[in-house]
């Protein structure tokens, strides 16, 4: 860490691919143990909708049936009603999901996203089924997490260090002779301890600390190399 701050060696980016790997491996972890955790409340939450038939783009079974389960101390809602081939989306007022004969509606508060049943291959959900999903999710999710957190840590280190850089050249400047790249790696590193102990340890850094941390760190270091 030494000689990469003092001798001039390049502008940390090795720093910000090892803590995107690092971040990443943790968050695939948690997300593989939330799902092993979750997938007895979800079959457990399901099993009174099950088992369901579709047949032909609808569900045939069971028949002329209604079912309906709250969530969230009565804020969200699961309606299976097989009495009608649809609902009007917009007698939908509550959270939740809403299942007819050949559609889903999900409704978030906001937004009602409609799918058609014609999509869906004929089969029967039931718990074996549901534990299958569980199984692939478990499998796959992991790579998806591990990408996705990937690139947002990598993106958002990359330009909001590059931005902080240019605020802070500015002001390094006026105290020392450094160069761009010089600002950048003090930077890039400060960063990335800032990150590493918010996304690993209980402590969370916000804007105004991490800045103040990111000044002393240029400040202790240029003050270092110049003495």
């Amino acid at each position: 860490m030494k000689d990469l701050i003092l001798k001039k060696s390049g502008i940390g980016l090795l720093a910000v691919l090892l803590l995107s790997i690092a971040i990443g491996v943790y968050a695939t972890n948690a997300a593989k143990v939330l799902i092993t955790q979750m997938m007895p409340v979800v079959q457990s939450e399901v099993a009174v909708f099950l088992p369901v038939t579709i047949e032909k783009g609808a569900i045939v079974a069971p028949k002329d049936t209604v079912i309906t389960k709250d969530y969230a101390d009565g804020q969200a809602t699961v309606v299976l009603d097989t009495r009608v081939d649809n609902f009007e989306p917009s007698a939908l007022k509550k959270e939740g999901a809403y299942i007819s004969k050949k559609y889903a509606y999900i409704y978030n508060g906001r937004k009602m996203e409609i799918y058609s049943l014609e999509n869906f291959p004929d089969m029967v959900i039931d718990q074996e089924i549901v534990a299958q999903a569980g199984q692939y999710a478990e499998k796959h999710a992991g790579k998806i997490v591990f990408l996705t957190v990937f690139i947002i840590i990598a993106l958002f280190v990359g330009v909001f260090v590059l931005l902080a850089t240019i605020l802070m050249h500015w002001l390094m400047a006026l105290l020392f002779h450094v160069n761009f790249a010089y600002t950048l790696r003090i930077n890039t590193l400060t960063y990335c301890i800032i990150f590493a102990l918010s996304a690993f340890t209980s402590l969370n850094f916000s804007f105004l600390i991490s800045f103040v941390i990111l000044i002393a760190a240029n400040v202790g270091v240029n003050t270092l190399d110049k003495a």
